[in-house]
């Protein structure tokens, strides 16, 4: 029963997250810290229970080990600090794959589950990103359309010279017949290059808004260097603005200024989760 209890309180804490962040963009310090607090203690209820020491022993481990996954990704600049916080109560409240959920399915498990978790979530976010990115490229098309061509036209001589360089090692993987091996890796390369087009494309038409100074909160990515009266008050960094900061623009009588508006990636961290229980490793269904 406490395993039931587990899941159900991670799918609750993840689905509630994930609309936080559909819909403000942020998850609240509230709502990580007590998924955090309930992950360790009904761990520990657990280990009590049964007197085995090994659940609040692996949700410590899972804890740690998604503190230092999230941290990297957070100083990354890949994710905010309410993703990273997430991930943290992930790891405590089900490091190990719920046994009781073996009843109903037949996941595969031939990595620890904490592996299986953070590479599913990761791989769901890269899906996840790029289908919001062609959601926002259809509802903003016209601007999206201009972009893309300003893109393509200021890179044509670097996209050319790629072009030439694939069909070159195209050419000579026919000669030497190693086009099983070079082919799938041409094709590869020219999707990430294709796909970084496109998301950059997206980002500069649609993705960048001007907000007053009161609406900024915590983390939010400003991308401009700002000044006021020859001095600089703010300079962009990967992990946002902070509080401090902020409050300095308001002191500096700053009314608007231009923010990047991020993926809402908690999403990502429901579908990863939920395939993990369903499925485990995606990775051997992939490929």
């Amino acid at each position: 029963m406490i395993e039931y209890f587990l899941v159900l309180v991670a799918l609750a804490y993840v689905i509630a997250a994930t609309i936080f962040d559909v819909k403000t963009r942020e998850v609240p310090d509230w709502l990580n810290f007590s998924f955090i607090a309930v992950a360790i203690f009904a761990n520990l209820m657990y280990s009590l229970m049964t007197k085995e020491w090994s659940y609040i022993i692996y949700s410590l481990v899972g804890l740690v080990t998604f503190f230092c996954l999230g941290s990297l990704m957070y100083h990354a600049g890949q994710w905010g600090g309410g993703d990273a916080k997430l991930l943290i109560g992930l790891g405590a409240i089900i490091p190990t794959y719920p046994k009781i959920l073996l009843n109903y399915f037949n996941p595969n498990l031939n990595i620890p589950f904490l592996v299986i978790l953070a590479f599913n979530i990761l791989i769901a976010g890269g899906f996840y990103g790029l289908v919001f990115s062609v959601g926002i490229a259809i509802k903003n098309k016209n601007k999206f359309s201009r972009e893309f061509k300003s893109i393509l036209k200021l890179n044509q001589k670097r996209i050319l010279s790629v072009l030439l360089i694939l069909l070159l090692a195209f050419c000579l993987a026919i000669l030497f017949e190693i086009s099983v091996i070079v082919i799938p890796f041409i094709l590869v390369v020219s999707f990430i290059g294709l796909t970084f087009l496109f998301i950059k494309a997206v980002e500069n038409s649609s993705m960048y808004k001007l907000i007053d100074v009161k609406y900024l909160t915590e983390g939010d990515w400003v991308v401009k260097t700002i000044k006021s009266r020859g001095k600089i008050v703010y300079s962009p960094n990967l992990l946002g603005i902070t509080n401090k900061e902020i409050s300095k623009l308001k002191k500096s009588n700053i009314k608007k200024v231009l923010v990047k508006d991020g993926l809402p990636f908690v999403p990502a961290f429901l579908i990863g989760l939920l395939i993990s229980l369903v499925w485990g490793n995606i990775f051997l269904l992939i490929f």
